[in-house]
């Protein structure tokens, strides 16, 4: 029974996440898209996104078969991974680094080796730990920065650089994690996985603002062309092409503040072309029926 509840949990699980991804993009345009979306849709909504899923799968399973957050750890050992009550993790070695270089520094074992590798790995670690602790004031303010782009002065690669920060981001909690639930295995698996999902949830939301006041903001990406009625309808510089489902093709009027919704199957030589630097390319994917 175990081995078809989990896959079923998982799939809803790919489902909901699939559907907030068209969620938050078109209720930014007070578009309820669900009613505008097929049951094969819904059902495979997430595709879209499994390129950054499977990126963002394999970065956390590298991360958890190399234990990186073992790192600081006794791995053979796991009991003795506690300086008395404290976890010997990041956080611990941030706040007694000046007394692990002097202990290191008291050795009086230059010659050695292993030595010199204890430094680099102490230095590496160390260096990592400031770096992740900074993103506890960091990734808020992107994040805030990314959904509120008109007010913000950030670079606009900062949504897509979410994916990226949030990774460290799950590391630097996985220490609070540890600290949480120290003889719990099952807890900590939990609040692992929750604390994964809840931050990629924010970053596809994030994301999705971000595209989405572009083009409130007269910045698309793609332009179209195509005939409805027997009249030629074309994106500029006050109406900006939204995007498609399987049924229905979006445009949003700035002038009017109005969406307008046409039915592919009204639509007639339809032409899409990417924008970039305010210049349209030359080359063209059309399709015409």
């Amino acid at each position: 029974m175990k081995s078809l509840y989990n896959p079923t949990i998982l799939y809803a699980l790919l489902v909901f996440i699939g559907f907030l991804n068209y969620h938050s993009f078109y209720i930014t345009f007070d578009i309820q898209i669900a009613p505008f979306l097929t049951l094969g849709e819904l059902l495979l909504s997430f595709m879209p996104l499994t390129i950054p899923i499977l990126i963002t799968i394999a970065f956390f399973s590298f991360f958890q078969l190399a234990g990186i957050t073992a790192l600081a750890y006794n791995v053979k050992n796991p009991m003795d991974n506690y300086d008395g009550d404290e976890p010997n993790d990041f956080l611990f070695r941030i706040k007694n680094a000046p007394k692990q270089i002097r202990e290191v520094l008291k050795l009086k074992k230059w010659k050695s080796g292993l030595t010199y590798i204890n430094l680099l790995i102490f230095g590496i670690q160390f260096l990592v730990s400031i770096f992740l602790f900074l993103f506890i004031v960091l990734y808020p303010t992107y994040l805030i920065g990314s959904l509120y782009p008109e007010s913000s002065k950030f670079p606009d690669s900062t949504a897509n650089s979410l994916w990226v920060i949030s990774l460290f981001w799950i590391f630097l909690f996985d220490s609070f994690i540890i600290r949480a639930f120290k003889d719990r295995q099952n807890y900590k698996f939990l609040a692992r996985g929750s604390l994964f999902i809840l931050i990629s949830i924010g970053v596809i939301v994030s994301m999705n603002r971000k595209h989405a006041f572009d083009i409130l903001n007269c910045q698309p990406t793609t332009g179209v062309d195509f005939i409805y009625n027997g009249q030629k309808v074309s994106s500029d510089s006050t109406k900006m092409f939204i995007g498609l489902t399987e049924r229905y093709l979006f445009i949003r009027d700035i002038s009017k503040g109005k969406n307008l919704i046409y039915k592919l199957e009204e639509i007639k030589y339809l032409e899409m072309e990417s924008i970039e630097s305010n210049e349209l390319p030359k080359n063209k994917n059309k399709t015409g029926k």
